[in-house]
């Protein structure tokens, strides 16, 4: 697993239609349309990264990406990053002797 580029959320939070649908491989029988548990939203590519900064590259530097959703909840592909967090990935990412 790594970061391999970087993308920017270009809408608001919708619920995920496919998780009411049968037939959709995001069904889930648990979701009600009063209540969706699953939303997605669009997101805008950027740009890819130099090379990729790996999961253990990061665990590396777990100090000082405290607080990193990547780092808490690795199953998630598209979580918020600080301006901190973003300046760090980038410098990884622009130097393979990090």
């Amino acid at each position: 697993p790594a970061v391999v580029g970087l993308a920017r959320v270009a809408s608001a939070p919708r619920p995920d239609p496919t998780q009411f649908d049968p037939g959709a491989p995001g069904f889930d029988p648990k979701s009600d349309p009063a209540a969706p548990r699953w939303y997605l939203v669009d997101i805008r590519y950027e740009r890819h990264l130099p090379r990729p900064v790996t999961l253990a590259e990061l665990k590396a530097r777990r100090d000082e990406l405290a607080g990193f959703a990547l780092l808490e909840r690795p199953r998630l592909s598209v979580m918020p990053v600080s301006a901190a967090q973003r300046k760090l990935i980038l410098a990884l990412a622009a130097d393979p002797g990090r």
